[in-house]
């Protein structure tokens, strides 16, 4: 994938240029700060964009964990991201012959991301009463959980499509996903001569989102321009697993 930073924040001109001198610490190579008014046409050129706003003075983008040359206005929250990555277990679901795959959400912990004057980012756990836990994985629940069924039709052919998979993965960088890697791997028989029938995938489902949240952080200072939406998501940074399970 392309060499891409991270975060890209526009700012107003006079503030892009000249925040190094009041930042106390080095934003590091996965930020990027850009001026509204010289930069952000050419920005859009070269890249694609998905927001539902118009950029201003406090717009930061996300680039997408897997997709080259793809930003994501932060304001469109977490469950973006997060139907993105299930949408790549349904995506090899449906390619390796699945007759069906669920999901089932569980909220792991809670945490609050700040920066210290050095610039060091920190998790800051935070205490969650049964009840709150609940309703808050109700929440993930409703827009998460999910329950496909598949059925093959006679242009299905197993061999070619786990291939494009493995040419899926090398492209996109995701060799780090050893659940997804793994299942293709299990449902390759020219080998093995054996087939999986059945597998639970446990995923970290929130690991990309959280680290553009990390990787974001240094903005929460005073000599940036940031949203209170955007501020809000750093005091509750949720750990989400997903048990997917595929039944072939």
């Amino acid at each position: 994938m392309a060499n891409n930073p991270q975060v890209v924040i526009f700012q107003e001109d006079e503030k892009a240029l000249n925040y190094r001198y009041k930042l106390d610490y080095p934003t590091g190579p996965n930020i990027l700060v850009k001026s509204l008014e010289h930069d952000y046409e050419e920005f859009k050129e070269k890249n694609k964009i998905i927001s539902n706003n118009r950029v201003n003075d406090k717009t930061v983008y996300f680039l997408h964990p897997y997709k080259d040359n793809v930003y994501v206005d932060e304001s469109i929250g977490e469950n973006y991201f997060l139907e993105e990555k299930l949408e790549l277990y349904k995506r090899a679901a449906s390619l390796l012959g699945a007759k069906s795959i669920s999901t089932k959400v569980s909220l792991m912990e809670r945490q609050s991301i700040t920066t210290d004057a050095n610039g060091e980012v920190n998790y800051n756990a935070i205490k969650l009463e049964a009840g709150s836990k609940s309703k808050i994985e109700n929440n993930y629940k409703n827009s998460l959980e999910i329950f496909e069924e598949f059925e093959t039709q006679d242009n299905f052919n197993k061999e070619r499509n786990i291939d494009d998979l493995y040419k899926f993965i090398e492209t996109n960088n995701l060799d780090h996903e050893l659940g997804l890697v793994t299942l293709i791997e299990r449902r390759d028989s020219r080998q093995s001569g054996t087939l999986l029938t059945k597998r639970t995938v446990k995923s970290e489902i929130t690991s990309e989102y959280n680290n553009l949240l990390e990787v974001s952080a240094k903005l929460n200072s005073p000599v940036f321009s940031v949203s209170g939406g955007y501020k809000r998501k750093l005091q509750e940074v949720n750990t989400l697993m997903v048990d997917i399970e595929f039944i072939f």
